[in-house]
């Protein structure tokens, strides 16, 4: 289980009621698929959305690379992550060196 607040932000994720683990296919170089256990805070719901409804995000922050489009709806405004990207930095990289299904 990886704890995206711990791992973006450098603390760690809160004890909320909508503190939630989600699992993910992560895929890895070899075309096979790993499976990762995300932690973040403030989980409503989940989505089901196809890529053409990623709005593509003009700015970009050097800091945070793994941040991409944006998905707007009726209610909200939501911020994409690019696992590829937030996995791609040689200090978080270790985190993947798990078996591989």
């Amino acid at each position: 289980m990886i704890d995206l607040c711990h791992l973006i932000q450098g603390t760690p994720s809160r004890s909320y009621l909508s503190t939630r683990i989600t699992i993910v296919k992560y895929p890895r170089p070899n075309e096979s698929v790993q499976y990762l256990g995300l932690m973040a805070e403030r989980v409503t719901e989940t989505l089901s959305i196809s890529n053409k409804d990623i709005r593509d995000s003009s700015i970009r922050v050097e800091e945070a690379p793994y941040l991409s489009g944006t998905i707007v709806d009726e209610k909200r405004i939501i911020q994409c992550v690019e696992l590829e990207r937030l996995f791609s930095d040689e200090r978080h990289n270790y985190l993947l060196m798990g078996e591989e299904t």
